[in-house]
């Protein structure tokens, strides 16, 4: 079902709710799934809920988290080129969105250079969403050459949304905008696999299309630790939240957040950051009836974050049937932003 959201507080903006399905049964089966497998997890979309993307939004501003700053480094620097790099009468669609206080500066970069630019902002969040694409359009004022739209709903329901439709969104061409290493949320191949997947649908409709995406090319062990330090409440709490969220979507307290706490482990062989939420004693889970037991010190992966240096990034976009055209780096060359773009075929 689609339909548009007017939100009380702004009589202007528009979110497009491109939801396929309700999908509370899908998690539910995937938190229990996650917790009876070999290889206890939980799904990381527990961690994108209104309250999680706000103290994410927290954790991201503590001073040792080097990923927001870098990235702004970039956008600072060479923002006017990056948004030069979209075509004029071009839509941008940006994969989880979030605050989006870097993505202003593109949009205000666009504006300045008269290009004409539909933007939408995706996200699973409808609070987050609106409050963000309300700050945003505060924020840049009056615009003459950049619209501001939002779409609530994730990655796959972009890409059914665009296959559905396409011709309602993409006049000429598209650029898909991931920002913050989001993409390294995800293992190589299903990142290079939902990269394929926007292509072929631009690819069928004839329609061009390019990829900007971010990626933390830091493998420093020592500033990665700093960074993502659970000890800290911001890190913390962010993670707590998950468990909170899923009490949610079980429908009773599956998990006392008092019984858990958090860590994070590299693996600087893969260049992943794992992420674990940690029992503090022995505990006894209901999971539908089914009673799991785990020991302290057990690990439930929360969360992980590849940090790829520019040769993995270049797999991930080749294994996409894409090429990377450009790459802007930080002074100290450890994020990047990157242009990937189909291949010749």
């Amino acid at each position: 079902m689609r339909y548009l959201t007017q939100p009380p507080h702004s009589e202007t903006l528009e979110v497009l709710n491109i939801q396929q399905q309700e999908d509370l049964a899908d998690l539910q089966q995937q938190i229990s799934d996650g917790i009876l497998s070999s290889s206890p997890q939980l799904p990381s979309l527990l961690l994108w809920n209104d309250e999680g993307i706000a103290l994410f939004d927290r954790f991201s501003q503590s001073p040792p988290y080097y990923l927001n700053k870098k990235e702004l480094e970039i956008l600072a620097h060479q923002g006017d080129d990056i948004a030069s790099r979209i075509p004029p009468n071009g839509v941008l669609i940006e994969l989880g969105s979030g605050s989006l206080h870097k993505t202003s500066l593109i949009l205000s970069a666009c504006e300045r250079q008269r290009r004409p630019v539909l933007y939408y902002a995706l996200d699973v969040s409808i609070g987050e969403l609106t409050e963000s694409l309300t700050s945003l359009m505060k924020r840049m004022g009056p615009t003459q050459f950049v619209k501001v739209r939002g779409l609530l709903g994730t990655y796959d329901d972009c890409v059914a949304w665009l296959a559905s439709d396409p011709k309602m969104v993409i006049q000429s061409s598209v650029t898909f905008l991931w920002m913050g290493n989001s993409i390294a949320n995800l293992q190589p191949d299903d990142a290079s696999l939902l990269l394929s997947r926007f292509s072929h649908i631009c690819t069928k409709q004839g329609v061009r299309c390019q990829f900007i995406v971010a990626a933390d090319a830091c493998t420093h062990k020592t500033t990665i630790m700093a960074a993502y330090d659970t000890t800290k409440r911001p890190l913390h709490d962010f993670l707590l939240n998950g468990l909170r969220h899923a009490n949610t979507v079980m429908g009773h307290n599956v998990f006392q957040t008092s019984d858990w706490t958090c860590a994070v482990e590299f693996n600087d062989r893969a260049n992943v950051l794992n992420t674990y939420y940690i029992p503090r004693r022995d505990l006894q889970l209901d999971i539908n009836g089914i009673a799991v037991e785990f020991r302290k010190g057990d690990q439930v992966l929360a969360i992980t974050s590849g940090k790829w240096t520019e040769k993995d990034f270049h797999a991930v976009s080749v294994n996409a049937g894409l090429h990377i055209a450009d790459t802007w780096r930080d002074m100290s060359r450890i994020y990047c932003k990157n242009v990937p773009n189909p291949a010749s075929r």
